[in-house]
């Protein structure tokens, strides 16, 4: 457990927690032989990695974005390193592909609220278009 929670809050290896910023099918057999404790632990873990890839994914986009740029930007986070990409599309298709743009979104949208509540991103209509714009820097990345 201390490997993945190093991954999950520091982003020390960036493996486990970028596989876990994108959708992924979660095994109930496995899931449900978890202790309460472990699955409220990992549970917490994960939103915690989903703040800080919409923070870090924040200081990458412009200051007015849809979520399907946010969503790129953030999958994009795991695959900059990675020399291997054999697709140029792969944010793209990782994103768009099937029904991913609305997991994407189910996923982030508790992460999007308190972004929302606590003023760093506000939501702004454009010709009936959803857009977010950056308000403020969320403190835990703001160096300055």
């Amino acid at each position: 457990m201390s490997r993945l929670e190093a991954d999950l809050t520091t982003w020390c290896d960036l493996y486990v927690a970028g596989r876990l910023q994108k959708p992924v099918y979660t095994i109930p057999s496995v899931w449900s032989r978890q202790s309460p404790e472990v699955q409220h632990k990992i549970s917490t873990l994960r939103q915690q990695n989903f703040d800080h890839a919409i923070a870090a994914s924040l200081l990458l986009l412009p200051d007015e974005f849809d979520s399907g740029l946010l969503f790129q930007t953030l999958v994009s986070l795991s695959y900059t390193g990675d020399v291997r990409v054999e697709n140029p599309q792969k944010v793209k298709n990782i994103v768009y592909t099937g029904n991913n743009l609305r997991k994407f979104e189910e996923l982030y949208s508790p992460s999007i609220h308190d972004f929302e509540k606590n003023g760093i991103i506000e939501r702004v209509t454009r010709e009936s278009q959803t857009l977010y714009r950056v308000c403020k820097v969320p403190e835990y990345y703001n160096v300055f």
